[in-house]
């Protein structure tokens, strides 16, 4: 979202007309200046909204900073501004680390907006330091990732510190004060080393661990158009499209209205339960789904104890179970 500085300065002074022109020029500008896909609009007033579609934080911010730059040094030829150029403030925001509707979105870029007005105009706001720290934050709390620096870093120090026993015990002549200073050098390298393996590795466990506890929390709350990015090929990788089909078949028992098929499923049940003839019902495999209060009495047997077991179980009958396996084959 952007918004040009001090621009009641352009109307007050050279008029409606001159102002209206001056829009006119800045929207040209900007819409020659993006991609065929971005979509450039006036957002009331002298705001303008600009659309990026794929594309991540940084080179949004990226992209924001090209127009700043290059609305601040065109020629609108008009010089009434008090910096004798025309100047704007832009807020980026983006899907979804700061917001998955249209509302949180524009709410956010509003906010990012008025940060750069507020804090002297003619700058670019936006989070993707916020979402840097967010990562950072990530990486520290996860158990992986503490794990990984921790065995990296005694895989770098142990060999270090057997060695500097060495030279103790052998009787290096070395000034105890250059043996600390190496010592201590030694161990921030392996400090930094063990961080830099360790986010390495962790990155591609950590993230897609998120996506997943991100979108398992908007499938339960009926959001079944969330999906999981999937970035490799690996076991997380599978498990990603896994999911997604997981959430795609959910989608599709949503739409088809599952409390509904519960409700006459459960409805069924009932009528079969009070038929007065003894009724069993079982799946393709002949495994028991359902046993009627007369076949209960029949044989003497509850349905919670032979559920999904073989009919077999329960019928000793040969030629009824030859009988029953007829009626179920295809």
């Amino acid at each position: 979202m952007m918004d040009i500085d001090l621009f009641k300065t352009y109307n007050d002074v050279l008029g409606h007309p001159a102002g209206n022109k001056i829009l006119g020029s800045l929207a040209k500008l900007i819409q020659n200046n993006v991609r065929r896909i971005d979509t450039v609009a006036r957002y009331g007033g002298e705001e303008f909204v600009l659309i990026l579609p794929a594309t991540a934080a940084k080179n949004a911010h990226v992209a924001a900073e090209k127009i700043r730059s290059l609305v601040q040094t065109h020629d609108f030829g008009q010089h009434v501004q008090p910096n004798q150029c025309l100047t704007i403030s832009c807020g980026v925001a983006t899907f979804p680390q700061d917001g998955e509707t249209r509302e949180q979105l524009i709410r956010t870029a509003d906010s990012r907006l008025y940060q750069a007005k507020n804090s002297g105009r003619n700058k670019v706001v936006s989070g993707r330091h916020t979402i840097m720290i967010k990562w950072i934050r990530q990486q520290v709390k996860s158990k992986i990732f503490r794990r990984l620096f921790l065995a990296t870093l005694a895989a770098a120090i142990i060999p270090v510190i057997l060695t500097m026993g060495t030279w103790i015990i052998n009787g290096i002549s070395t000034p105890l004060y250059y043996a600390a200073v190496r010592f201590v050098l030694i161990i921030l390298i392996a400090v930094g080393v063990a961080g830099i393996i360790a986010t390495f590795i962790s990155r591609n466990i950590t993230q897609p661990i998120s996506d997943f506890e991100h979108s398992a929390t908007k499938i339960a709350q009926g959001n079944f158009s969330h999906t999981v990015k999937v970035h490799t090929d690996d076991e997380i990788g599978r498990l990603a499209r896994l999911f997604n089909y997981m959430t795609l078949e959910l989608k599709r028992l949503h739409n088809m209205n599952l409390a509904k098929i519960i409700v006459e499923r459960n409805k069924t049940q009932t009528i079969i339960k009070n038929i007065a003839d003894g009724v069993i019902v079982t799946d393709p495999h002949l495994n028991i789904l359902i046993l009627n209060h007369s076949a209960e009495k029949w044989f003497q047997i509850k349905e919670s104890d032979v559920s999904e077991q073989p009919i077999s179980n329960v019928i000793k009958e040969p030629k009824l179970i030859e009988l029953l396996s007829r009626a179920t084959d295809p």
